[in-house]
């Protein structure tokens, strides 16, 4: 049987892996609070004006005999210019890297970007800014998790427990192609609203609604007071932590956010939009692809006939091409099915019997890129996005003898089209990497027949055809 294999985008750069994989058992840094029930805002700042051994540090050196594909993606970070003067300024200039270390070695990181005008200070906003960051993560350590949790945890003046919490949650099945970079890391983007907002000494505490991209723990915002006194502010607690499969959660980072009053900058806020970069037009519609039909090497299904005759029927399945089809649009296909048997052909020339599949798959590991791995990928999911549908067009008895034992043979041709998208929710285009990929392929199984019984499993792929998807 021969089969077809069409890599998508070839363009990808291609990528390093990390060794050894991911172990996340590193250090912590020792948490931020408090026993006594003391002001937990006050220890927090304390903490972080004076430098101290993290285990999970903040990295801006670029000097490195043999630098790691992290080290080599952090270097070519654009850092925007950083205003110096100023303990915080009224632009998201300031970058704030955040290493996340296992066994010594960097394996993941957190960015974030803040109006602090160092990276050395914990990331400092005005109260009402958008906290915003992304994790990136090597495409070699993504078999390593199973979910990595960003919450935000938001502490008043004067209080020691967290008055809320927001929630961001990543997992690597749904990642999309625009958050894969060239340099083979995946970016997880995080965006969390806190509930609060600052009043002034002489106002009045009342509670706001305000939403949040994250998942909140609490159903209510909270008016709480920011008093121009540095020690004494309001804060919150970022902590970034990795679920492994079969293992027990683990917080790789835990970092203090502050919060300042726009007034003591000397200056009007900035909105958090006006840093953001112009957003990426989407690319016209390309002209209707010239296609021709080509048929693929037979088939032959065996089985039982009303649980009694056995019976042979020859598939040959017709695909058009090129082999790269659009999301969203059918694909163009013809099946011929070729029997000695008539009641085969009537019986099993339909929508309802005849088993061709588009089968999406998300796959991690060394073998990520086979359609039929010898070993499997330590993380493959495969989910059923189209299933074709058929119009006879013809049935015909062949001329005789088209065998040597002088059997008369009967020939169906139908026609038929497989939807690539058939719900609301979108697919992401083909796409593949050192570790990972995102494939595509039509799939032929045995007929779905009540009085067909075939020698097969139903679920045993009796061809398998690698295609390439692209966005709308």
């Amino acid at each position: 049987m021969h089969f077809d294999a069409i890599i998508a985008h070839p363009s990808l750069y291609p990528v390093r892996s990390i060794s050894p994989p991911m172990d996340w058992d590193i250090p912590l840094s020792s948490s931020p609070t408090s026993d006594s029930g003391g002001d937990i805002a006050y220890e927090l700042r304390r903490e972080y004006t004076s430098p101290h051994p993290y285990s999970v540090t903040a990295s801006y050196s670029d000097q490195s005999d043999e630098a790691s594909p992290l080290e080599t993606y952090a270097r070519d970070l654009t850092l925007r210019p950083i205003p110096s003067g100023l303990s915080f300024t009224t632009a998201f200039s300031c970058e704030h890297r955040y290493p996340l270390k296992s066994r010594g070695k960097e394996c993941a990181m957190v960015v974030m970007r803040s109006r602090s005008s160092s990276p050395d200070m914990p990331p400092t906003y005005y109260v009402g800014d958008k906290i915003t960051g992304y994790v990136a993560l090597p495409l070699a350590n993504l078999q390593s998790i199973s979910r990595v949790d960003v919450v935000m945890q938001e502490f008043a003046a004067g209080q020691s427990d967290a008055i809320a919490e927001s929630r961001c949650k990543f997992v690597p099945e749904d990642i999309e192609p625009a958050s894969i970079r060239s340099k083979g890391h995946v970016e997880w983007p995080f965006e969390m609203v806190p509930m609060r907002e600052a009043i002034s000494d002489f106002d009045v505490a009342s509670s706001r609604s305000s939403t949040s991209s994250g998942r909140r723990h609490s159903n209510f915002s909270v008016a709480s007071r920011s008093t121009k006194d540095s020690q004494r502010s309001d804060t919150c607690l970022i902590i970034v932590t990795a679920h492994r499969p079969g293992l027990a959660q683990k917080s790789v980072l835990k970092q203090t956010v502050l919060f300042r009053s726009p007034s003591d900058a000397g200056s009007p806020p900035v909105s958090p939009q006006a840093f953001n970069p112009d957003p990426v037009r989407r690319p016209t519609r390309p002209p209707p692809i010239e296609r021709t039909m080509r048929n693929l090497d037979p088939v032959m299904i065996k089985g039982l006939l009303f649980q009694a005759d056995p019976v042979e029927v020859e598939c040959m399945l017709g695909i058009a091409v090129p082999l790269t089809y659009m999301l969203g649009e059918a694909i163009p296909l013809s099946m011929t099915l070729t029997t000695s048997d008539r009641y085969a052909v009537d019986l099993l020339a339909t929508s309802q019997t005849i088993d061709v599949r588009l089968i999406k798959t998300m796959a991690f590991g060394e073998n990520a890129h086979d359609v039929t791995p010898k070993t499997g990928s330590k993380y493959k999911k495969d989910e059923c996005v189209g299933i074709a549908r058929w119009v006879v067009e013809n049935t015909v008895q062949l001329p005789s003898p088209r065998r040597r034992d002088g059997v008369e043979l009967w020939q169906v041709r139908l026609r038929g089209s497989l939807p690539t998208q058939e719900d609301s929710q979108a697919s992401p285009a083909s796409f593949e990497f050192q570790h990972m990929s995102m494939m595509y392929t039509v799939r032929l199984y045995p007929f779905k027949a009540k009085d067909f019984r075939p020698n097969k499993a139903a679920n045993k792929e009796l061809l398998i055809l690698k295609v390439a998807m692209t966005g709308s």
